[in-house]
């Protein structure tokens, strides 16, 4: 499998939906995981800010993992209203991310 194809690097975006609100413990009350295949126009590296249409604002790269097969390039948590919660799932899986 050759990642860099047409000047552009594939890689599987992944981050977390955590609801801002918390219980007894201080534990979001809904955490899930999403990922996206993407093709980016430069190699991923941690701080970049990647912009993508189902999310308001950029999303910061916290870490990356390399192989020979593959780049999962990790993102910031987007936190989000527990009463938001099932809309904006409903809407990014619109927007091609999947459950991981």
């Amino acid at each position: 499998m050759n990642l860099f194809s047409n000047t552009t690097i594939k890689s599987t975006l992944i981050t977390r939906l955590v609801s801002s609100e918390q219980d007894e413990y201080g534990a979001p009350f809904s955490i899930d995981t999403y990922g996206k295949e993407s093709e980016l126009p430069i190699p991923p590296s941690i701080g970049m800010e990647i912009f993508d249409l189902a999310f308001e604002d950029p999303v910061k790269i916290i870490r990356i993992v390399l192989s020979n097969n593959y780049i999962l390039t990790y993102l910031d948590d987007i936190v989000i209203n527990e009463s938001d919660f099932k809309d904006v799932v409903k809407y990014i899986t619109e927007e091609g991310w999947y459950e991981r």
